[in-house]
């Protein structure tokens, strides 16, 4: 099976990639037994798909460069609006007092489950054009592997040094080796086999 991405144009199967992803995350973020019908197997790889799909979007243009005004538009601004309706919202129902419910927000990055998500996605925008460079000069497997060795050190480093859990859900490095895969989709086919699939 070889699976060809269309670069020029909207691409369905990346529509229905992102709309898996979209369900995957309504049911874990609503669904209160995911346990019990292995959620993480078919539903629990929301984010990679999101950051691939974020890669492959912006690597299927040569000439992408990192638009700052896009992103504060499309992402920082909508999830600051949130995060401040959830704090009013949390203390008019008095889950806390404003010090404690401030503090909370800034100690995780925001408030609920995948309030870390704009974090990783403003990492990754900001990455992708380095990576690209990196791609374009170690021949991508080489790229690739590199990736992989530096997600591999941040996860040792951070383990060794007993980073907090609130910091590290905010940190990019875990997913680095996940640009790889929008490029390989970006740059033409993709071929199904034991290998690619390993």
């Amino acid at each position: 099976k070889t699976l060809l991405f269309n670069t020029k144009g909207n691409d369905d199967f990346i529509d229905f990639i992102k709309a898996y992803a979209i369900i995957c995350v309504l049911f874990g973020h609503t669904f209160l037994w995911n346990d019990d019908v292995a959620y993480g197997l078919w539903a629990g790889m929301q984010v990679p798909l999101f950051i691939i799909i974020q890669s492959f979007h912006f690597y299927k243009k040569q000439d992408s460069i990192i638009r700052v005004s896009k992103i504060l538009r499309r992402v920082v601004a909508p999830f600051v609006i949130v995060s401040l309706l959830t704090f009013v919202i949390a203390f008019i129902l008095g889950n806390g007092d404003a010090e404690s419910l401030f503090r909370y927000g800034l100690r995780w990055g925001g408030y609920g489950p995948g309030s870390y998500f704009p974090w990783i996605y403003v990492q990754i925008a900001i990455l992708l054009p380095l990576v690209r460079t990196a791609f374009k000069r170690l021949h991508g497997l080489l790229g690739a592997i590199v990736l992989l060795l530096a997600s591999e050190t941040f996860e040792i480093l951070f383990s060794l040094t007993h980073l907090s859990d609130n910091i590290y859900r905010l940190f990019v490095p875990r997913y680095l080796f996940l640009l790889f895969f929008g490029w390989l989709f970006a740059i033409g086919k993709v071929n199904i086999n034991w290998k690619t699939t390993a």
